[in-house]
């Protein structure tokens, strides 16, 4: 599904990748900062 034309000169599939990755790092940060504080606790 893609909704959006290519305007960046990015294909659907880069931007897809890029933002599953920032995505993926972000949620594993806060992880492991929730869990590094209740173990420091």
């Amino acid at each position: 599904m893609a909704i959006y034309p290519v305007m960046f000169g990015l294909p659907d599939i880069t931007l897809i990748t890029v933002g599953g990755t920032l995505l993926v790092i972000i949620i594993a940060l806060i992880i492991w900062a929730l869990r590094w504080r209740e173990v420091r606790t």
